[in-house]
């Protein structure tokens, strides 16, 4: 069986203007059936299921489309032991998935910094969090010289002003509408496209037309706020690892839930009688 990729296209039915996706002899092997996902061949086969061409056709020949070509199994491909939805379309791969995410998240990336930017200079607001961040970073660092002066509240209310939640709420609406519109309008953005990838409801891979609006929505509106909590989560945990920097007791936001302080025993080792009276303190 060869691994490349058949040209040419099934033979399209009467009525139509290009061949429905589905299962088809493959062009390459006759023994075979090759899955064409309404654009191009792809590498998932599976072996013929009844004869390999109608009756009266010359040997060798692919048979004419018929509605029983699309969707003839479902749960897996037998050829390559692919997963497929119920009626038999191949899912796609965690690794491929990922790689149109990536594209995506880039082409997303550009975008906001395209409409964010141009709201946030059109309305002063890009000067007012320079100038929070720069007086949010001069407490930080005169606090690492004082740390018993330093307000952590204070220190929030620098970076959380209103501008900042303004800019969280406009990328994510930048999100939402960008999933949203290409979902419902293609059924797919361009990282997906690029990769051959298409989002259907479940168990509904044969269909073409995009998702429905509200269907496509939901899955943006959801991805995205999962996209932005992972944010906040990571900056929420630097927080933590920092904390030890201004704190009289060295504790960070874990240790002052858990009630703990981290020691350095090797140190302790060097000073055994202030040890031996710290034990005996809490005796």
């Amino acid at each position: 069986m060869s691994d490349d990729i058949p040209v040419g296209s099934p033979p399209v039915p009467p009525g139509r203007h290009a061949a429905p996706l589905g299962w088809y002899p493959d062009p390459s092997d006759p023994s075979r059936e090759r899955y064409w996902d309404g654009w191009q061949w792809n590498r998932s086969t599976r072996p013929a299921v009844g004869s390999a061409g109608p009756v009266g056709a010359p040997p060798g020949q692919p048979a004419a489309y018929s509605p029983g070509n699309i969707g003839n199994t479902g749960g897996t491909s037998t050829g390559t032991s692919v997963p497929t939805t119920a009626d038999g379309v191949p899912l796609a791969s965690w690794g491929v998935r990922a790689g149109a995410a990536i594209i995506d998240a880039v082409l997303l990336w550009f975008l906001g910094l395209l409409v964010v930017g141009s709201i946030q200079r059109a309305t002063g607001a890009d000067v007012r969090l320079e100038a929070a961040a720069q007086r949010y970073q001069a407490y930080v660092f005169e606090s690492l010289s004082n740390p018993e002066a330093f307000d952590a509240m204070h220190a929030l209310s620098i970076i959380l002003t209103r501008d900042f939640y303004v800019q969280i709420a406009l990328y994510l609406a930048v999100g939402v509408l960008f999933f949203t519109i290409f979902h419902a309008a293609l059924s797919a953005t361009p990282g997906k496209l690029m990769l051959g990838l298409r989002v259907v409801p479940v168990d509904r891979g044969t269909q073409i037309q995009g998702l429905a609006w509200g269907r496509s929505f939901v899955r943006a509106l959801v991805y995205q706020i999962l996209a932005r909590f992972s944010v906040l989560v990571w900056l929420v945990l630097l927080l933590d690892l920092l904390w030890p920097l201004w704190d009289k007791r060295r504790q960070s936001l874990h240790d002052k839930v858990a009630g703990t302080q981290v020691v350095n025993v090797k140190q302790g080792a060097q000073h055994p009688q202030g040890m031996m009276d710290s034990t005996r303190q809490t005796r």
